[in-house]
């Protein structure tokens, strides 16, 4: 009774460290899980307010060119196709000899339309030269820069040699580079600055002091104003964030997996299907699945494995295993035999065989055969 006991005792002891174990193991967890639960909520009020500010800055710039527009358009005065026509028509007077001017009326107007065959040489060659005379016609300013699609029809027909419509490509590299940080600063709101790297990145710096890089790929950077917090957002959507209390936190988009790094050398990656696998530096692996099964792989190629009822199960270097359960008792699996163990000390084993051994706290020892016929009882 006192091995019993004692027995008892040490088994106890035991199960009371497991459990101080498992305890420790899954408050970590909730403590982790607070954390990220934290760090995410701090991530939605700052996307958030990203976003209204995107949106406020887009009604904005909306409102600002809106007005620009309006402003050109009251300062642009004649068109500069009914100045064409005007001046064609003075061209088509100075040309024509006084005697046939009215004869020529008809064919001036069917020429004016568009028609090649309308003029002579003669009246062709009168109307290039006065022109040449007159001097170029000022190239349009950008905003009445009318493209293929918003081109007056009766300009594109005309059968005088066109103007360069796109002006941005007479301009030099350098001009184009400045239109481009010009538009960028329309775009960026009051109180902003924003550099153009030669590499083609642009910079910004944000009313509340921190960063924003955009590469050419569309890969975002954000750097907070102490240069503490970090946030790439890659072209591919993969996230990398680094924190100010040195995690790292990088986001898979195609698996949808986070990997965070933290500074002591623990790295934990979460599934998409809720499973969670946590690395040490030592080797140690624990995985912690969708039912919240905690299973511990070891450098030396031991495993834990705790159910939620409680239940742990190890497997040994040897390829046994140990089952405890959580109702006090125990199996051992070996390649020769399988064992239970009884809280009132009683072990019964069953061999590869099929001979079952059963062994009581009194000495008592029944074998039965692999029939379950009894071969020895030495009940006292």
């Amino acid at each position: 009774m006192k091995k019993q006991l004692s027995f008892l005792q040490e088994e106890l002891k035991r199960r009371e460290s497991r459990w101080s174990t498992t305890h420790n193991r899954l408050r970590q967890q909730i403590d982790s899980l607070s954390s990220d639960n934290s760090n995410l909520k701090d991530e939605v009020r700052t996307m958030e307010k990203l976003r209204l500010s995107t949106w406020r800055k887009i009604g904005t710039d909306s409102d600002r060119e809106n007005d620009r527009r309006e402003k050109e358009r009251g300062r642009e005065g004649p068109r500069p196709l009914d100045s064409y026509i005007a001046l064609e028509a003075r061209c088509l007077k100075l040309a024509s000899p006084p005697d046939t001017a009215r004869s020529s009326q008809p064919q001036s107007s069917i020429s004016s339309k568009g028609s090649p065959s309308g003029h002579s040489p003669t009246t062709q060659g009168g109307i290039r030269g006065i022109l040449k005379r007159s001097g170029p016609t000022p190239a349009p300013s950008p905003a009445h820069n009318y493209s293929s699609e918003d081109r007056p029809e009766s300009l594109t027909r005309s059968h005088h040699p066109a103007q360069s419509h796109d002006h941005s490509n007479n301009l030099s590299p350098r001009d184009r580079g400045l239109q481009t940080e010009t538009e960028v600063k329309e775009q960026q709101e009051p109180g902003q600055d924003v550099l153009t790297h030669p590499d083609g990145k642009m910079e910004r710096v944000l009313a509340c002091g921190g960063r924003l890089i955009i590469f050419l790929n569309g890969t975002r950077k954000e750097v907070s104003a102490d240069g503490l917090t970090v946030k790439v957002t890659f072209f591919n959507g993969d996230i990398k964030q680094v924190m100010a209390d040195q995690r790292v936190i990088y986001y898979y988009a195609d698996a949808q997996t986070t990997h965070t790094t933290y500074p002591d050398g623990i790295e934990v990656l979460q599934f998409p299907n809720n499973q969670t696998e946590k690395h040490f530096p030592d080797g140690r692996k624990e995985i912690t699945f969708p039912d919240q099964t905690v299973k511990n792989l070891y450098p030396d190629g031991r495993e834990e494995s705790v159910l939620t009822d409680g239940t742990i199960i190890q497997v040994n270097l040897d390829g046994s295993k140990e089952i405890q359960f959580n109702t006090g008792q125990k199996e051992i699996h070996t390649a020769d035999y399988k064992r239970r163990e009884y809280p009132d000390g009683t072990l019964k084993t069953v061999y590869t065989d099929g001979r079952q051994e059963t062994r009581y706290p009194t000495g008592r020892l029944r074998v039965k055969d692999k029939d379950g016929n009894i071969v020895m009882d030495n009940r006292p």
